[in-house]
């Protein structure tokens, strides 16, 4: 910090908070009490220390290419009832002279700036009608306001002489001025008269997106400036017909609506030709008859979300541009509303119609992408069957579930993902002919089909795969899916309690799991971490028969043997042959005594309830684990002298029981 800085900081005696917010928050905390997160190329400052003369110089230390886009100011002063506002005043000062010091690169490159405080000062109008001057490139800025006291205090700010003068320190930049895209977010219990003072300010005029939480309650009519495009009215359980009616009465620019949660709406009349999407989750109220009004009054409505609208059974939904809709939980829907539904929007490309449990086998759109009916337990093959044939654009499908489904014909050469998971009578012809004719498939979920038994699991374009719980799945179609997938890289088979010993080759796969898979085998382990040459992490938890496998891989490094029994032997393999170990869980392997456990690149090791193992194993384990940071030693009850030498580097270990 340069002398002039350092001489008005001391002159301004300024000793209040300086909390400064740039991104993402995850991380750790520093000596000098700054706590830096680091998340991709995001860093976040969080400072919570008096504000002093040495601060700014670890502020100076971060590299400016790694600072995130995102700026928050937190005005908080510390004696809220003493009303110590000047804390506040030079906190904002304070943040100021450092903008000029380490600030003034990057603020240039701000993008975002979030203003909030914890309670409003008179300092934050300045903020606020400095933005466009300090963040030149700022296209959007957000005011968090936590009470309706402090949207009096906008209405006569305040500029402290002290606080004029820390200003005028930093030279005012020569920039261009831009427009601001602002959005407004009110997070507490206010009434009309300060809501609708608020939305009058000035700066408000230029608002493109407000949101309410759930503690705001208001019945009567209110109105938002003509630039909204973006309103969300999500939990506001007092919202009455006439206040939405009015709302859309007066904004004539409004694109994305949320009202879910919005219990007391029956019948609003919305009528609005920008409105593009709706959602109106859990507003219960709502008849046939007003989502009929709605789509008649709204014709560039493309998304709608009706999810748990439970009194809908036969609504007229007609519209060229509907793209996306969700009926999820609508149990009363008929299945002639969704046929007419297919019919009339021929645009429609993504549909989501969870456990409607009245639909059998309705009309068929042709140009879906997305198609999700979860739970629909009467969905018959000959409707599934259709959705595949008549649809060249499909991409993902859910039919979790869905257990009257047994052969229908899934077939498409577009598909991408499919879920079946807990179809419990669908057949191995039909799963064949989904692996074999959809050849872009890449992610699949056959969980708990527990009439799988032979079926063909093979695709070229296959990465991931759930069989988890299929159990009466063969060793034949597991060897078939490891062999032909060229592309894959993960697999569950979790609780496949009839694999033995399948062939598990693949150069690709990276992960597989293999938990409660009783009766494998010490061969089929054997090959797996000899002939899967980029395999990652294996779990193998509650294989109760495997004992003395080849533990021998250039490539693991996460393993679990939990509650395997496993021999001193083939520990001592796995340690010794796997040069790239990094996490070892041995929990409950209880044929442990004396393993070998020597290896330079382990961190992580859980021998908890390890109940035979010895001193001599641990100590030497420690003396040899030089990469060693984590060790769970719980309920060992053998365990008496444990020593830790100088130069081992562990961090952590736990002593339970």
């Amino acid at each position: 910090m340069n002398a002039t800085v350092r001489s008005s900081l001391e002159a301004l005696n300024i000793s209040s908070t300086l909390s400064l917010n740039i991104g993402r928050i995850r991380g750790q905390v520093t000596p000098l009490g700054i706590r830096t997160f680091l998340e991709g190329n995001t860093v976040v400052i969080e400072e919570s220390v008096p504000f002093s003369s040495s601060l700014p110089y670890s502020l100076l230390q971060l590299p400016l290419e790694v600072v995130a886009h995102t700026i928050t100011f937190l005005v908080s002063p510390k004696d809220v009832h003493n009303r110590i506002i000047g804390h506040t005043e030079l906190t904002v000062a304070g943040l100021e002279i450092v903008c000029r010091e380490w600030l003034y690169s990057i603020r240039r490159l701000c993008e975002q700036v979030i203003i909030q405080d914890r309670p409003l000062c008179s300092a934050v109008p300045l903020i606020v009608q400095n933005v466009h001057r300090w963040f030149p490139r700022a296209n959007h800025v957000h005011y968090k306001l936590h009470s309706k006291k402090d949207i009096k205090k906008f209405t006569a700010p305040k500029i402290p002489p002290l606080l004029q003068r820390a200003l005028s320190l930093t030279p005012e930049p020569t920039v261009s001025a831009c427009s601001v895209t602002t959005s407004v977010h009110i997070k507490s219990p206010i009434d009309l008269e300060d809501l609708n003072r608020y939305l009058s300010l000035p700066f408000c005029q230029t608002l493109s997106s407000v949101r309410f939480t759930n503690s705001v309650f208001f019945s009567s009519p209110f109105s938002i400036p003509h630039s909204i495009s973006t309103l969300n009215l999500s939990c506001c359980t007092y919202l009455t017909d006439e206040t939405v009616t009015q709302l859309f009465s007066h904004s004539h620019l409004l694109k994305v609506v949320d009202l879910s949660f919005c219990w007391q709406l029956a019948y609003p009349r919305i009528i609005s030709a920008s409105l593009e999407r709706l959602v109106l989750e859990q507003c219960n109220g709502l008849t046939d008859d007003s989502i009929s009004y709605l789509f008649k009054h709204c014709p560039a409505l493309s998304e709608v979300d009706l999810s748990c609208c439970s009194q809908l059974s036969a609504p007229f939904i007609r519209s060229k541009c509907l793209s996306s809709i969700s009926l999820n939980h609508c149990t009363l829907v008929t299945e002639k509303t969704v046929s007419d539904m297919m019919i009339h929007c021929s645009a429609l490309s993504h549909v989501s119609m969870e456990y409607c449990s009245q639909l059998v086998s309705p009309s068929v759109g042709e140009s879906m992408v997305y198609f999700t009916s979860r739970g629909c337990v009467n969905l018959s093959d000959s409707f599934v069957s259709s959705l595949f044939a008549q649809n060249r654009s499909l991409q993902r499908v859910q039919l979790s579930s869905c257990v009257r489904l047994c052969s229908p014909l899934l077939s498409s050469s577009s598909l991408v993902s499919c879920d079946l998971s807990r179809c419990d009578m669908l057949s191995d012809q039909a799963v064949s002919a989904l692996f074999m004719s959809c050849a872009n498939l890449k992610q699949a979920d056959l969980s708990f089909c527990s009439s799988l038994c032979r079926p063909c699991l093979s695709s070229p374009s296959l990465e991931l795969v759930n069989l988890s719980c299929c159990l009466s799945l063969s060793n034949f179609s597991v060897s078939a899916l490891f062999r032909m997938s060229p592309q894959l890289l993960e697999v569950d088979l979790s609780g496949c309690s009839q694999l033995r010993s399948p062939t598990l080759a693949s150069d690709s796969v990276r992960k597989v799991n293999l938990h409660g898979c009783f009766q494998l085998q010490d061969d089929a382990v054997s090959c797996l971490f000899s002939r899967c040459p980029s395999l990652f992490e294996v779990d193998l938890s509650f294989c109760l028969q495997i004992s003395e496998p080849l533990f021998r891989s250039d490539s693991v490094e996460v393993v679990n043997l939990h509650n395997c029994r496993v021999t001193d032997r083939a520990v001592s393999a796995l340690f010794r042959f796997c040069c790239a170990l990094r996490e070892v869980n041995l929990c409950e392997c209880r044929h442990l005594q004396s393993p070998l456990l020597h290896s330079l690149s382990v961190e992580k090791v859980n021998l908890s309830s390890c109940v035979g193992l010895t001193d001599w194993a641990v100590n030497d384990m420690l003396e040899d684990c030089l990469s060693l940071r984590e060790m769970h030693l719980s309920f060992c009850c053998q365990l008496s002298q444990i020593r830790v030498p100088n130069h081992s580097q562990i961090e952590k270990v736990y002593l339970f029981g």
